[in-house]
């Protein structure tokens, strides 16, 4: 009876790699946020832009309703990454532009700085 041809083994992983599943996160999270960072920039650029509406006090309404999708998003996006602050801090810029009187400038200057300082530690602790 003919033998069975052999299968080809796969190359041993080591343990350390196979052993340690949150590093494995760890890269594919970094690796995921580096290829969204130009999207993060886009949002805030976005947020940015509203503030500077806000300022002037003329937000355009097209303006108003991006930058509630925006912090919304962001909101939504960056505990992902562990950014609770960030997550918290998008979550009030959305607050106070889905609120029914005009954004206060000064809250939403502080709360977008918050923003960007969140986004800013974890470019530079990665």
């Amino acid at each position: 009876m003919p033998s069975e041809p052999e299968l080809p083994q796969s190359a041993p992983q080591s343990s350390s790699h196979r052993d340690n599943p949150r590093h494995d996160t760890s890269a594919l999270l970094e690796k995921i946020w580096q290829k969204n960072r130009p999207v993060l920039n886009d949002r805030l650029s976005v947020l940015r832009s509203a503030l500077e509406h806000i300022r002037s006090d003329h937000l355009p309404h097209t303006l108003h309703l991006e930058a509630i999708s925006v912090a919304h998003k962001l909101a939504g996006s960056l505990g992902m990454f562990g950014l609770h602050a960030g997550t918290d801090a998008a979550r009030e810029l959305e607050l106070l532009l889905d609120s029914p009187h005009p954004p206060d400038a000064a809250q939403f200057a502080l709360y977008l700085k918050r923003l960007e300082e969140t986004i800013a530690s974890r470019d530079t602790s990665s």
